[in-house]
């Protein structure tokens, strides 16, 4: 009787490593697509800085939205 409990708390415990193994793994996919993601946002945000100092001209101040 006492077996079969350690046993049932053994494989509990194996299943619960296995799971944790997994969102570890998951977890670090995911930091890894964040990291891939905020530099190509940085990238982005450079390169617009860049469009905009180029373009030189400011929209003008009383011109209408377009959905007017």
């Amino acid at each position: 009787m006492e077996n079969e409990r350690l046993v049932g708390i053994e494989t509990k415990l194996s299943f619960q490593e296995q799971a944790t193994d997994q969102l570890s793994e998951v977890l670090r996919d995911q930091q890894s697509q964040l990291d891939s993601l905020r530099r190509n946002i940085e990238r982005l945000a450079t390169r617009l800085g860049q469009i905009d100092k180029s373009a030189g001209t400011d929209p003008p101040i009383d011109e209408k939205p377009p959905h007017y």
